[in-house]
């Protein structure tokens, strides 16, 4: 997907940490095709470099984030992610050996996730 538009918005906002409502609206249009691209990422470092996995996952949940904030019925694509989304965070709860892990969906902060380690 590096080369579609949403690649080039989600590259704009990680340095500029700005959205428009237009690209919001692409990303809603096009979210499919962008978790996937993303998840996949994920995927790939889960086993190999979890901590580098982990930064993958929160660039991700917090660009969706940004989305939700500009344009709120973004979180109707997430919905359909909600398992997938589980999936990645059992796996990298798993590999960095935290005891458990939560995963949140709301409004108006979208997905929120947290994993707990022993003390």
């Amino acid at each position: 997907m590096e080369d579609s538009s949403n690649f080039a918005i989600l590259d704009k906002w990680e340095y500029s940490g700005e959205l428009t409502l237009e690209e919001a609206e692409a990303i809603r249009a096009e979210f499919d095709a962008l978790a996937d691209d993303q998840l996949s990422e994920v995927d790939e470092y889960v086993e190999k470099d979890p901590y580098t996995a982990l930064g993958l996952f929160t660039r991700f949940t917090s660009f969706v984030n940004a989305a939700i904030s500009r344009l709120p019925n973004v979180i109707r694509a997430l919905e359909r992610w909600v398992q997938r989304i589980q999936k990645r965070v059992r796996a990298l709860a798993r590999k960095l050996g935290a005891d458990s892990y939560e995963i949140g969906v709301s409004m108006p902060t979208g997905v929120s996730f947290a994993l707990s380690f022993p003390t």
